[in-house]
């Protein structure tokens, strides 16, 4: 049986945001009017009113810049998922081997 998530809230796109990267390692954020069948993958390193910056993380799991996003451009924003939550583990077993 799945486990139930704990409580996100969803009052706004900032609040979104400060909820989800507490509990998960990496977001998916899609600009679906701007960038079609495109999504970045990373961790939010800012918010602000009406804009997030965020880590991006390539396909090797290594990080590889900054991205800011204002809310008004966001289609969707995911997490948890398969994908991400293995790249996340790849990049910590890394940085970890690396120390």
């Amino acid at each position: 049986m799945p486990k139930p998530l704990p409580k996100i809230s969803i009052a706004s796109w900032s609040d979104v945001l400060e909820s989800v990267s507490k509990l998960f390692p990496l977001l998916v954020v899609e600009t679906e009017r701007l960038h079609k069948n495109e999504c970045y993958i990373g961790k939010v390193t800012e918010i602000r009113k009406k804009s997030f910056k965020q880590q991006e993380m390539d396909t090797d799991a290594v990080w590889y810049g900054f991205t800011k996003y204002k809310f008004e451009d966001v289609t969707m924003i995911s997490f948890g998922g398969l994908y991400e939550s293995t790249l996340a583990l790849v990049n910590a077993e890394r940085e970890k081997s690396e120390q």
